[in-house]
């Protein structure tokens, strides 16, 4: 079987990946010493449209489906403190 990210996919994977590596690497250590969510964080990734990413459009999200959110997760080298930034989310 062969599996290949649509383009939307692969848009939504650079991204992540730009993100986590320009906005969340960057901080992470500071808040993982301070102990406290990165809330400013957390904010600039929902405005970049890295949040809600399986919530139907009508409710806010964008209505991408698990697969999707998925890839997202599984971003290669993927800085520490980006699953802090997503267990936040989701458990919120």
């Amino acid at each position: 079987m062969e599996f290949r990210l649509t383009t939307q996919q692969s848009a939504l994977r650079l991204r992540a990946r730009e993100f986590s590596r320009h906005t969340v690497a960057p901080q992470a250590g500071g808040y993982d010493r301070a102990a406290v969510f990165p809330w400013d964080i957390f904010r600039q990734a929902r405005e970049q449209g890295l949040l809600h990413l399986t919530l139907p459009a009508a409710a806010g999200g964008s209505g991408l489906g698990v697969l999707d959110r998925l890839h997202r997760r599984a971003v290669p080298g993927k800085p520490p403190g980006g699953r802090l930034v997503q267990r936040g989310h989701l458990a919120r």
